[in-house]
């Protein structure tokens, strides 16, 4: 598989991901839990801009895929 196959198989599961995060959300809402549904938008905001980062053409916005770090504290 070639770069440009894993890198549309990267997007496409972004974009799987993304909308998971979006029906979550929604039930998340119809059951009130308004934290959870929060959190999903903070989720879908991140997954929307490495989706758009992938998807860049400049070289910057590629290397930020390559270089992001975890900000978990464990």
């Amino acid at each position: 598989m070639n770069v440009s196959q894993r890198r549309s198989r990267f997007e496409a599961q972004l974009a799987g991901a993304h909308r998971s995060a979006y029906h979550a959300a929604q039930q998340a809402d119809a059951l009130g839990y308004r934290g959870a549904e929060w959190r999903l938008q903070q989720v879908m905001a991140e997954l929307k801009e490495l989706m758009e980062l992938s998807l860049s053409s400049n070289p910057r916005a590629l290397d930020k895929l390559r270089l992001a770090t975890d900000d978990v504290p464990f």
